[in-house]
């Protein structure tokens, strides 16, 4: 595993060269996808409602994400790529699991 500090360098990098839309990857059966965007500052990543793809999360205010909430949520991240159920622990370490679930995927090449 790489250290936090430096996933969370190539990620803040990745989204300020290339802010997008990505799509959220439920694992419940029956729950529909959801777009959103994600732009970085270098500093922070943003997550608010999708650009260009529906259906759109219906975030009213960018949600503010943070190296310190990714210290946290990763290694639920991993548990659940693993096929652990996450779901309550994901809920009570985040309320943003959703949107760093996708995040992850997009940049480790889990979601392409």
């Amino acid at each position: 595993m790489q250290p936090i500090q430096n996933l969370w360098g190539e990620i803040v990098s990745f989204f300020a060269d290339h802010p997008q839309d990505i799509r959220s990857a439920p694992r419940v059966k029956g729950r529909a996808a959801i777009w959103f965007h994600v732009r970085s500052d270098g500093k922070y990543l943003y997550v608010g409602r999708a650009r260009t793809h529906t259906p759109s999360s219906k975030l009213s205010a960018e949600r503010r994400l943070s190296g310190a909430e990714l210290e946290k949520v990763y290694p639920v991240y991993l548990r659940r790529r693993r096929g652990e159920l996450t779901a309550i622990e994901a809920q009570n370490t985040t309320h943003n699991q959703v949107y760093w679930y996708a995040i992850l995927d997009a940049v480790t090449g889990e979601g392409r």
